[in-house]
């Protein structure tokens, strides 16, 4: 179910910022759960995500629901 819910997560990040999404290092940052990132990773991922308010909403609404299942 995890791997359904990244995988349209993924491509919707595609849609949004076609060059972020083909950054390695961001695609291994977004796959992670949160509680799985240390604190650089964390700190590049929230300004990534600070400069694309739309797509930090769904982050942070994918995470809810990774936490759910």
């Amino acid at each position: 179910m995890i791997r359904t819910v990244n995988h349209h997560f993924l491509a919707c990040w595609k849609e949004l910022d076609p060059l972020g999404a083909k950054n390695r290092g961001l695609l291994s940052l977004m796959r992670r759960h949160r509680h799985n990132l240390t604190i650089p990773q964390q700190e590049r991922l929230a300004l990534y995500l600070r400069e694309r308010p739309a797509l930090q909403a769904i982050y942070q609404f994918k995470q809810r629901l990774c936490y759910a299942l």
